[in-house]
């Protein structure tokens, strides 16, 4: 049965005291500095006052997650989720612990519902396309970064998602327009760059290679951006006609994968 709990999504601490809500804010303080460890002692303390507040049990569910603690998580947000069952930010919530959980149908319908309540949740649309994704819906995934997009023109993860679904549905010339977009205004993404290899119109030009180039000797790159960016650039180097180079490259990235 649904809690009786005060709801005004504008104000989310509604019906706490102030004591309470200084406990909340310092929990929404540390989660928004990533250091949810942070968060923990002061929500406790709160939710150990006033045990049913919905985003009390919310913010609490985030530092689970953050933890890799998704059953709990769940657990915190279906709470929340009973007493303010029309909020559109805890069943996003809920959709990305299931999701992390391994359960993407319940992860979806937690997703759809999330973007049925709130339209405007740019991350829930967000999840929606790559958990649409993973069922291999390419054209559900497009709507939905195209969602994300209508709120986010500039959101690059959607845009560069979106051209994969747009990939998938063989819409290629589509696909590459909208990765050099990306590119042009962030020459350094890894994530376009793959993308972009991995076309089969992919025919590098001398400025790809200058780019992909520089992005391969740049040594501040984590490992597994240095592999993913590596076997881009032997594949551009291959579309470039230097096999020679290419093959060496290829393989230096296979090593340092296997390492």
């Amino acid at each position: 049965m649904p809690i009786d709990a005060p709801y005004d999504p504008d104000n989310r601490l509604l019906g706490l005291s102030p004591h309470l809500r200084a406990l909340a804010h310092r929990g929404q303080q540390a989660l928004a500095r990533s250091e949810p460890a942070h968060a923990i002692a002061p929500l406790d303390q709160a939710i150990a006052e006033c045990p049913a507040h919905p985003e009390l049990l919310r913010l609490r569910g985030l530092c689970e997650h953050f933890h890799g603690r998704f059953d709990r998580a769940i657990e915190l947000f279906r709470r929340a989720a009973d007493a303010w069952p029309a909020d559109g930010l805890i069943a996003s919530n809920l959709g990305a612990a299931l999701a992390q959980s391994g359960n993407i149908d319940a992860a979806l319908r937690m997703f759809r519902r999330a973007t049925e309540l709130d339209p405007t949740l740019i991350d829930a649309w967000f999840n929606l396309g790559r958990a649409l994704d993973l069922r291999h819906d390419a054209a559900g995934a497009h709507a939905a970064f195209e969602a994300v997009l209508e709120l986010e023109p500039r959101h690059r993860p959607a845009r560069i998602l979106r051209a994969e679904a747009a990939k998938t549905l063989g819409r290629i010339a589509e696909a590459e327009t909208e990765l050099r977009a990306v590119l042009s205004e962030d020459p350094d993404s890894v994530a376009a760059w793959v993308a972009l290899s991995n076309l089969k119109s992919f025919r590098a030009d001398a400025d790809d290679l200058r780019g992909l180039q520089r992005m391969h000797a740049n040594s501040a790159l984590a490992p597994m951006q240095r592999i993913d960016i590596g076997f881009a650039f032997a594949a551009a180097l291959e579309a470039a006609g230097e096999y020679d180079r290419a093959f060496e490259v290829y393989c230096a990235a296979n090593a340092e994968k296997r390492a």
